[in-house]
């Protein structure tokens, strides 16, 4: 088959809900224009032999090989380096075997071992950021060291340069780049979904339903979230708030101080019944503390509310999430000093659902800026460009 030969390095793991929508969602449609796909997971917990021989058979039906790389349970700084020197061995051997002509690496520890690929093999290499990761270990508070700080930010900007393009998940991340000196082609792809899934049905009365979706551990606020419920509650005593999850319930609820919490539900849902979810609801909720790391952020959540038709009260900070809200018109911004006040992005929130083309609004923000057919393109073209540069680079090294 013609086309590109592609090794993707995931730093997820091949059961995890985002590899599903942030990564095979988009190989599935690249494939057909790709020669050969290696895909290569980040796995925190074993695999058993069943299930192992399941999923292999599972994604070559979609002409997708994969190799398991098993990694840390929660893997940082510590546990890095012998992660990524097993990660290296790995695709090398892969890559004698296979002789790939782009790698496409998915955040930070991926990246660094298809940079030691490209300095050994000179294997064009598409850094896909999703986020800023040493950024982003500093602020959830697992990188304290600030000399293994600055060696391992140092080792980040050197990839920006190494890699032959770049993928930001935001606007406000590229310019974070341009600002920090960054030369290297960007292209912008926000998390995206099969907006085919999510359908846009009419609210069918009854109390004030709100809902988030997503963890609200570390980098996120649940406190907001639950602020956010008590003002829905000033609206509409009978109003609910549904907490779409994996974290602990009753670490949830504790988070929910003196909040009445009858009616509140924190459940966890395969990703198959999260769009029922959000379709069953009135206001999405998108609370993350905002950080210099989480200017390169893309939540997912805010693409599955508003493929629903559903208007997204968000915390102010996060990646382009203010800019999209405001250009379509389709939510309301939770300021800094809102969280623990009266939250009046929840009134206008709700004044805003009398809007009878809110919905089509959300839809067609969803479909403009976060549909997968978008991301899909978008991808197809950083590959052409990645490839073109690394001709380019690697022509210029031999000269």
């Amino acid at each position: 088959m013609s086309g590109p030969r592609v090794l993707y390095v995931s730093g997820n793991g091949v059961r995890e809900p985002l590899v599903e929508s942030q990564v095979l969602a988009y190989l599935r449609r690249l494939r057909p224009g790709l020669g050969h796909v290696r895909l290569v997971t980040f796995e925190r917990a074993a695999i058993s032999a069943e299930e192992r021989r399941s999923l292999t058979k599972s994604l070559a039906a979609d002409g997708i090989e994969w190799t398991p790389l098993r990694s840390h349970p929660k893997l940082g700084p510590a546990n890095l380096p012998s992660v990524i020197a097993r990660g290296t061995r790995l695709v090398r051997s892969l890559h004698r075997r296979e002789r790939y002509d782009l790698a496409h690496a998915r955040s930070f520890p991926p990246a660094v071992i298809a940079g030691n690929l490209r300095s050994s093999h000179g294997v064009p290499m598409l850094y896909d950021l999703r986020g800023f990761w040493i950024l982003e270990k500093r602020a959830k508070g697992s990188l304290k060291n600030a000399w293994l700080f600055g060696k391992l930010s140092s080792l980040e900007r050197s990839l920006y340069e190494r890699a032959d393009h770049l993928v930001s998940l935001t606007r406000a991340g590229e310019r974070r780049l341009r600002e920090w000196g960054v030369s290297t082609g960007v292209s912008v792809i926000p998390c995206c979904v099969d907006v085919e899934r999510f359908a846009v049905t009419p609210r069918t009365g009854g109390p004030l339903r709100l809902i988030s979706v997503g963890s609200l551990g570390p980098g996120y606020l649940p406190e907001a979230v639950f602020g956010a419920y008590r003002a829905a509650l000033r609206i509409d005593e009978h109003a609910t708030l549904d907490v779409v999850t994996r974290d602990e319930p009753d670490v949830v609820l504790n988070k929910a101080g003196d909040v009445p919490t009858a009616n509140v539900r924190v459940r966890a849902l395969p990703p198959s019944e999260v769009p029922a979810a959000i379709a069953a609801a009135d206001v999405g909720l998108c609370m993350i503390e905002p950080s210099e790391a989480k200017v390169a952020s893309s939540p997912t959540k805010l693409a599955e509310y508003l493929a629903c038709g559903r208007p997204v009260v968000a915390s102010r900070g996060c990646g382009d999430v203010a800019e999209d809200l405001t250009r379509h018109d389709v939510g309301t911004l939770v300021e800094p000093d809102d969280r623990t006040g009266d939250f009046p992005a929840v009134s206008r929130a709700v004044k805003m659902l009398s809007d009878d083309g809110l919905a089509d609004r959300c839809r067609a923000a969803a479909v403009a800026e976060f549909s997968v057919d978008v991301g899909v393109e978008r991808y197809r073209r950083a590959y052409e460009q990645t490839l073109a540069a690394g001709a380019a680079g690697l022509t210029k090294e031999s000269a």
